[in-house]
């Protein structure tokens, strides 16, 4: 068993004890030293590992704690960097300080989770769209919404800043960001558009309850595809497919994402019961050159078809991708071909 405890501090009075989620609880500490803050700490994970009888059975625990100092603005963040790193180097705890910089990858994580916090703070996290085409008239007849951040001139990809955004508990803030500007974009259109949803947001109450308020107060289910990525790390099949039901019932499609690398379980695929497969694009950008990847896109499809699933070939960039795609039976495609993510559309 192992506890992940997030320690941070601000300025004012009293000590608040919280639980973020899981195993995982944070101190608030105010107008307490610092030096004996971290002596308290240091007990507390020496309380913790000291072994637990229950009906006679021992139990050992342990405790990765982050210690954070930073400005109230930044605390949560800071601290739960320390809290990553702590773990990753098998410690007990880690106190971060900017000044010391622990590594470059601790610095770069720091800066980007800054930035990411001032963009949550002014809207500066934006959807863009990405057409989906029709692959037998060519017709651009849904979107997906993607994620990106904007950096006064600049527009950033979330490559850069997803990860951070998980590690420093900001990535459900971007999640309701990206719906609330789709279903304002949509709301008038006449055009299917997706949404991605990692396993985490679908678990997250706060971020169902946000989707279900939001599908209530717009009424345009029908519209809706909500994209699961990472459907492989599923271990909560009730909770996932209760929400599938539960979005089913406002008329909302499903499609699985990025199917076909890693560990891609067909029966799961029939549990979801989903409307639409996405094919993972690292197989159908190679599909023109390597004919072991046009075998496993065939057999995707054809098991897509036998489960009644439309599918959906991603990274489509040029004429030979799109011609085999089609030769294949895939009904869209969607890539670089057709059109960039834009913000307007």
């Amino acid at each position: 068993m192992q506890i992940k405890s997030t320690i941070f501090i601000s300025q004012e009075k009293n000590f608040k004890f919280y639980r973020l989620q899981g195993d995982e609880f944070a101190i608030l500490a105010d107008n307490f030293l610092k030096e004996l803050f971290i002596l308290q700490v240091k007990k507390i994970i020496e309380n913790i590992k000291e072994k637990f009888s229950i009906q006679d059975k021992e139990l050992l625990v342990s405790c990765s704690s982050g210690i954070s100092f930073e400005d109230k603005e930044h605390l949560l963040s800071s601290a739960n960097m320390a809290l990553s790193s702590a773990r990753n180097k098998n410690s007990d705890f880690l106190l971060y300080n900017e000044s010391k910089s622990l590594n470059k990858i601790y610095e770069e994580n720091m800066y980007w989770a800054k930035k990411l916090s001032n963009a949550i703070k002014n809207n500066d996290i934006i959807a863009f769209y990405q057409p989906i085409v029709n692959n037998s008239n060519l017709a651009y007849e849904k979107y997906e919404c993607l994620v990106r951040m904007r950096d006064g001139e600049k527009i950033i990809s979330p490559f850069f800043f997803l990860e951070v955004a998980k590690k420093t508990r900001q990535y459900f803030a971007i999640t309701k960001a990206v719906i609330k500007q789709a279903f304002e974009k949509f709301q008038n259109r006449d055009t299917e558009f997706s949404i991605n949803l990692s396993i985490n947001d679908i678990l997250e109450p706060d971020i169902t309850e946000f989707i279900f308020m939001m599908m209530q107060q717009h009424n345009i289910g029908s519209k809706i595809v909500f994209e699961i990525v990472e459907s492989e790390y599923i271990t909560n099949f009730e909770e996932v497919i209760r929400f599938i039901e539960e979005v089913k019932k406002y008329e909302c499609k499903i499609a699985i994402d990025d199917f076909g690398t890693g560990y891609s379980n067909f029966e799961y695929l029939i549990k979801l019961k989903a409307d639409y497969l996405k094919i993972d694009g690292s197989l159908i950008k190679n599909i023109h050159n390597d004919e072991n990847a046009r075998l496993v896109v065939s057999t995707i499809v054809d098991f897509s078809k036998k489960l009644g699933m439309k599918t959906v070939a991603e990274f489509v960039e040029n004429d030979a991708i799109f011609a085999i795609t089609k030769k294949l039976g895939i009904e869209y495609s969607q890539g670089y071909y057709f059109c960039a993510p834009r913000e307007d559309l």
